[in-house]
């Protein structure tokens, strides 16, 4: 269930944001079925409102190998929530974005107003601190830094270590 979709003539569509970040409103491209793709695996995609209201994109066949196939509701929500914090404190929010080269993706990329930016990870799953320390292998390149964000009870809590964590 990613939030982001990328749109022939509108471009970058985030379900996030009331005008999907890009003056255009959902229902124009719920109802108007849109041609979509998604932003990673350029697999085609529908525009969807889940059980409990959220707008989201939706890969129109199983895409098992796309980074952001199967992501948990949850999951979605602590993005999201992200992404509205980052925006609340005057800071561009970016969902689901790759670095330039592909290397790696951020489940939010916040961008400063002075140009800083940082890569923000939901953490529900559990997870070990190798695992962490290798994810985002190309932020230090692209001067990008590394946040994560976990909530409950969330498992192999030594990785928050590795991580500055909110």
């Amino acid at each position: 269930m990613p939030f982001t979709a990328q749109h022939a003539e509108h471009g970058r569509l985030d379900a996030t944001q009331p005008d999907l970040g890009c003056g255009v409103s959902w229902e124009t491209i719920h109802r108007a079925r849109a041609t979509l793709h998604c932003p990673a695996c350029d697999g085609r995609m529908v525009a969807r409102v889940s059980v409990l209201g959220l707008p989201h994109f939706a890969h129109r066949r199983r895409t098992p190998d796309c980074p952001l196939a199967g992501e948990s509701a949850g999951h979605l929500l602590l993005k999201s929530d992200l992404a509205a914090a980052a925006r609340a404190a005057g800071w561009d929010a970016l969902l689901e974005a790759a670095a330039p080269h592909g290397a790696w993706w951020a489940d939010v990329l916040a961008l400063a107003p002075d140009g800083r930016r940082f890569a923000l990870e939901a953490q529900l799953s559990p997870i070990t601190e190798a695992d962490v320390r290798d994810a985002p292998s190309g932020t230090r390149r692209t001067r990008c830094r590394c946040a994560g964000s976990t909530i409950g009870s969330a498992h192999g809590r030594g990785w928050r270590r590795s991580r500055r964590c909110i």
